[in-house]
Parts: C-alpha cells; sequence; structure tokens
C-alpha cells in the first residue's frame, strides 16, 4: 500500500480517495456519537474501496470488540497490524484481541514488542504481565516486573506482587528478598517487619522470626497484628498458653478492629456449639471484646452467640438486649432475644419485645407468633389471636411455620372456649404438619375432656405415642381417652405406662389412675393415688370430694 497521509492511495484515483475521505469523516463522526451500526457501515464501505485502509480496519476492530463479536474483531486487528506493522496503536488492539480469545501466547509477543519498541508505554507492561498471569508463568511475570521497575523506579506495590508469586514458587528467599526491598525504604513499618517475620517462619528460622517479632514491639508495643502474629508463632511451636496471652494482648487493643476480632471468635464455633477444649479461651475472648467496645453492638451480637453457645441463655440474653439498645436494626438480634424470653417463660418481656419488634419488621411472621403466645399467656387472648391471624398471612413457604401458627390459635380458642374454632385451628395445623406431636397430643386431650370424637382422639394420640414414645404426658392422655371409651382395662394399662416414664409425682395423672382403678372396682387402690394426687397439689375441684367420699365425682 503506498500512503501519504493514511487516507489517500496512490493507487486509487482521486475521486476514490476524496469518497474515502469523506467516509472516514463520517465513520468517525457516527463512532463519536455511539451510532456503531452506522459507523461500521462507513468504514465497511472504505474496505469495499480499498481493502487495505488499516486506519478503517482498525476501526472496525474496535466497534466489534465494543459489540463483543471477538472473532471478527481479532480478524479485523490481525489485518491493520499486518499491514502497519509498526503501528503501536494496532498491535495493542490485536494483543486485547488475542487475550479475549484466549491466546496468550501470541498476546504476550505482541506486548513485549510493544514494550521493547517503547519502553515508556507503562500500560503495556501490565497487559503483558496478565498475559503471563493467565498462562501461569510466575517467573516470568517477575521479569516483566522487574522491566517494569526499571521504567517507573522502586514499587511498593509491584515488590508485594513479586514476593505473592516467590511464595506461589516455593522461592521463600525471593519472598525474603522482595520484602527486605521495602524495609530498606521504611525500616520501621511494622507491617512488612511483621510479614517479613512470617516468612522466616515459614522458611523454619524461627529465632530469626522472633527476632524480628521483638523488634515490632520494641517499635509499637501496642500492634495488635504482631501480637496475633506471635499467637501464631507459639502456636506452631507448640506453647499454647504464650499463644493464648498473645491473642488475648492483641484482642485487649482497640486498634484492632471489631470485624477482625469477631472473625477469629467465629473460629471457635462449631456448627451446634464452641469446640470443646476452646470453651475457656473463647469465653475469655468474647468477655474482652465487650470490655473494649462497649459500644459496638457487633461486641455483644457475638458474645451473645457465644454465651449462647455455652448455654449461658440469662447471660447471653442480657448482651443481645445491649446489642439491640446500641442497633436496633437486626432482625436475627430481635429474634433472639424472643427465643430467649420464649424459653425462659418471661412472657412479659415476650409481649413487650415482640410488639417493638412488629413495628420495626412489620412484614416479619415470626414476630407474631411470639406476641401470640405472650398474649395468650398473659391471658389476653383477643389480642393474641388478632397477632396469630396477622402473622399466618404473612408466611410464604413454609409449612412448619403455618403448623405453629394454626396450633397457638388452637390454643388460644380453646382457652376462650370457642371449641368449634380450637378444633378447626388444630385441624388446619395437622394438614401442615401430619406428625406434630404436642398437637395430636393437647388436641386429642381436649377432645377427651370433652367427651367428643373420642375416636379420631384415640387415632390421633396413638400416633403421638408412636412418634415419641415413652412420653408420660402423651401416654396418659391415651390412656385417659381409653378412659372416657369405657375401656377401662387398657386405659390402666397405659395410665401406668405414663407413671412408670417419670410421672409418679404428677397430680394430674394420679387422679386419673385413681379414676381407672375405681371404675375396676379396686376402690381402695383408687382413695389411695387420689391421696398421693391431693399431696402433689396438681389436681382437679372434685378430688377433695372424691377423698372424702371416698367415691368416684365427676
Amino acid at each position: 500500500m503506498n500512503t501519504t497521509d493514511g487516507l489517500n492511495n496512490s493507487a486509487l484515483s482521486a475521486k476514490q480517495n476524496q469518497k474515502i475521505q469523506t467516509l472516514f469523516f463520517e465513520g468517525l463522526k457516527e463512532n463519536a456519537l455511539e451510532n456503531y451500526d452506522r459507523a461500521e457501515n462507513y468504514f465497511n464501505d472504505i474496505i469495499k474501496i480499498d481493502k487495505n485502509h488499516a486506519t478503517a480496519l482498525y476501526h472496525l476492530a474496535l466497534i466489534k470488540e465494543l459489540k463483543q463479536d471477538y472473532e471478527n474483531a481479532l480478524i479485523f486487528a490481525k489485518r491493520a497490524a499486518q499491514i502497519d506493522p509498526d503501528n503501536e496503536w494496532y498491535k495493542l488492539i490485536l494483543a486485547g484481541m488475542y487475550e479475549v480469545n484466549l491466546e496468550y501466547e501470541e498476546a504476550s509477543k505482541l506486548y513485549e514488542q510493544i514494550t521493547t519498541n517503547n519502553p515508556k508505554n507503562i500500560d503495556a507492561y501490565y497487559y503483558w504481565i496478565n498475559t503471563l498471569a493467565a498462562e501461569g508463568k510466575w517467573k516470568e511475570m517477575i521479569g516483566v516486573m522487574n522491566l517494569l521497575e526499571g521504567q517507573m523506579g522502586f514499587s511498593e506495590e509491584l515488590a508485594m506482587e513479586r514476593e505473592k508469586l516467590y511464595l506461589r514458587g516455593g522461592d521463600v528467599d525471593g519472598a525474603i528478598q522482595e520484602v527486605e526491598g521495602i524495609l530498606e525504604q521504611d525500616p520501621k513499618n511494622s507491617k512488612y517487619l511483621n510479614l517479613l517475620a512470617e516468612l522466616y517462619q515459614k522458611k523454619g528460622d524461627p529465632d530469626r522470626a522472633l527476632e524480628i517479632f521483638n523488634q515490632i514491639i520494641a517499635i509499637n508495643p501496642n500492634d495488635p497484628y504482631v501480637h496475633l502474629s506471635l499467637s501464631d508463632y507459639y502456636k506452631s511451636l507448640g506453647e499454647t498458653e504464650k499463644s493464648r496471652e498473645e491473642l488475648l494482648r492483641a484482642f485487649e487493643i482497640p486498634e484492632l478492629s471489631i470485624d477482625a476480632k469477631v472473625r477469629i471468635l467465629l473460629g471457635y464455633f462449631t456448627l451446634n456449639g464452641v469446640k470443646p477444649d476452646k470453651k475457656k479461651e473463647a469465653f475469655q475472648l468474647g468477655k474482652v471484646i465487650t470490655d473494649v467496645h462497649p459500644e459496638e453492638a457487633k461486641a455483644h451480637s457475638v458474645y451473645g452467640d457465644l454465651l449462647y453457645r455455652l448455654d449461658s441463655n440469662k447471660l447471653a440474653l442480657s448482651h443481645y438486649r445491649k446489642a439491640i439498645e446500641l442497633d436496633n436494626s437486626k432482625f436475627v438480634l430481635w429474634n433472639q432475644v424472643l427465643i430467649l424470653e420464649s424459653e425462659q417463660q418471661d412472657f412479659k418481656s415476650l409481649y413487650e419485645d415482640a410488639t417493638k419488634a412488629i413495628e420495626l419488621f412489620p412484614a416479619q411472621p415470626t414476630f407474631y407468633l411470639f406476641k401470640g403466645i405472650a398474649a395468650v399467656q398473659k391471658n389476653k387472648y383477643e389480642e393474641g389471636i388478632e397477632a396469630l391471624n396477622t402473622g399466618k398471612d404473612l408466611v410464604y413457604d413454609n409449612n412448619q411455620m403455618l403448623a405453629q401458627f394454626y396450633s397457638t390459635l388452637g390454643d388460644s380458642y380453646y382457652k376462650m372456649q370457642n371449641h368449634a374454632a380450637s378444633d378447626s385451628a388444630f385441624d388446619k395445623s395437622l394438614e401442615y404438619d401430619p406428625n406434630n406431636v404436642y398437637v395430636l397430643n393437647n388436641y386429642s386431650y381436649y377432645l377427651s375432656l370433652r367427651k367428643e370424637n373420642l375416636e379420631k382422639a384415640e387415632v390421633m394420640s396413638k400416633r403421638s405415642n408412636e412418634i415419641s414414645p415413652r412420653s408420660p404426658s402423651f401416654a396418659d392422655t391415651y390412656g385417659w381417652i381409653l378412659y372416657q371409651e369405657g375401656k377401662y382395662e387398657d386405659a390402666k394399662l397405659w395410665i401406668e405406662n405414663a407413671i412408670d416414664y417419670g410421672a409418679e409425682k404428677n397430680g394430674v395423672i394420679l387422679e386419673h389412675y385413681g379414676d381407672v382403678l375405681y371404675q375396676l372396682g379396686d376402690v381402695e387402690g383408687a382413695k389411695k393415688q387420689w391421696i398421693k394426687a391431693a399431696q402433689t397439689k396438681q389436681s382437679s375441684e372434685l378430688l377433695d370430694q372424691k377423698i372424702e367420699t371416698g367415691k368416684l365425682v365427676e
């Protein structure tokens, strides 16, 4: 191709050159306006006139790259670079397209040519390094970084990249040399001194590592990171107590961020608790976090999690409450507070906190469930039912939770003596969770007390005993249903089972046993059991009359 200014080709007529010039500037204009399809048409029209128009081919490559048509972008870039092999821009687009098309070796060759011809092109060095990284050529990467540093001067960033590459290749001495090079610029930089000590540890020179750690402490005794490193250092030597002491020192330093401390403490957690041999250490670290960061919600939250896993639920609750006081925006904290208040049967606090939680998270069904449970326990049945009905409508794709809502509604309606609504709610609960033993037991027991649907009650109670055998309460319920059906011998067997399972001091079950014995003609045995029941103060209002008359009163 014979050109003078990149637009005129001496082999073409003046008219053709004029046409190319017009098309070229129209293409540039449309390209600037981001009308890439129109720009592409103009540049293609140029190629139809002059197939070796390198500049048009270059712009076509750029447009194809923008359109993510990398295969054709590579074709156009190759043609442009072949026509004008000394043009650095053409080489750059071609190298880039080689990279996108995963032809890293070809890209590397071009970047090497570019930097050789123009050592001041800093970007090309970085592109070259990236292509070598894609090929996993770490030694060559170090070489290019050295070339780049020769142009830029010393670079801490490059030195650290080389340090990582040396370690990747197992060359610890090379990594040490890079870090020592950084320290020549800044001898008291504790960050790099710390890294250097760790490298000496990795090399198998613990004495030199300890010297450097002591050097850091002399410079800055309150550097938390050196204490963390020393903790690892002593741990590697099997000196557990010294390792623990250094870790505690690090935690006592406020400059070690709360996030870093939380991450470390979470390492002591297991799926369901705390590592058995680390409980004391974890407890100490958790307490230090709250002592050093008393106004950080995260500190109290993670300490609460730790205490909960250590079964210190009352103390855990106090820290969860403190976390909420500092930051009330976390759903999980409110949930933990309500769970613990429910477990501790603190229904007054549960009611108050669930009400607050609903105000903050009105779309969270869990909080309505807790409020419903608490309201029912406080005899606020209508308020509890309202909360439960609101909450259940917010549940999505969670049958277990829906079963809980309807179960609690069943208990609530029962206490209001709305038996039809209670039965309906229990039936609904069992639709969502047919094997909920508590619903099976409670529902069947309530039916037995009313002497209604006893066949249904018997089936449900039998199922609860199959799912959870050896439960005194479940065995008694089944026995009592059999009693109501007049199956006294079977009832006697099941209530005796309940007593054998651990209900020998349960007044309700002992009274039931007495009633069964009476029906079987054992009046003395019945009276004996009624007297035992009276001593527990857990019995019906008719018990005294039974004892006094020696007769069954219903």
